[in-house]
């Protein structure tokens, strides 16, 4: 009587599969929350390039009108640009001053940081909260301001009639 060889058989044990699916998902959760700090830091980053952009746009319409904007026709025309999707909260304060003006612009990132521009201070870290646009704007200097605004609130741009491009 003759025993048959016993084959060897091919493939892989529940165990080395199990092995590679746990590699695999560590992998994928190390990749995911790499992304969203890369994504964190550039909504930062567009935030405060918008910012100085804006600065620069808001000191030109001041050279040729006199003034910061007031209403939303003179903001229109100071065409300030931000980042649509960087945003999460943004206000706009201008304010007559000894000098003819004052302006701030607050804003929270997508990334969750705030930022305030003014025209003497340049750009700092704003560590309040997000109430209303009269505290906000005393909050950076401008108390009692002659015009605030949200330009994105809750609800998205545009609030307020303040349109943004």
């Amino acid at each position: 009587m003759q025993f048959s060889k016993k084959q060897k058989q091919n493939g892989f044990t529940i165990v080395e599969l199990l092995i590679v699916i746990v590699v695999i998902g560590i992998l994928a959760a190390i990749t995911i929350v790499a992304f969203n700090g890369v994504q964190r830091r550039a909504h930062n980053t567009a935030v405060q390039a918008d910012l100085s952009q804006n600065a620069k746009k808001l000191e030109q319409y001041k050279v040729l009108n006199g003034t910061y904007p007031t209403t939303v026709f003179e903001f229109r025309d100071a065409k300030l640009g931000f980042t649509l999707d960087s945003y999460r909260l943004a206000v706009y304060c201008q304010k007559g001053g000894v000098d003819g003006s004052e302006y701030a612009l607050v804003v929270n990132t997508a990334g969750n940081e705030s930022y305030s521009m003014t025209a003497g201070t340049g750009r700092q870290p704003y560590t309040q909260v997000f109430d209303n646009t009269a505290n906000i704007c005393g909050r950076v200097g401008l108390a009692s301001p002659d015009t605030s605004a949200w330009l994105r609130g809750n609800s998205g741009w545009a609030v307020s009639g303040w349109v943004v491009y």
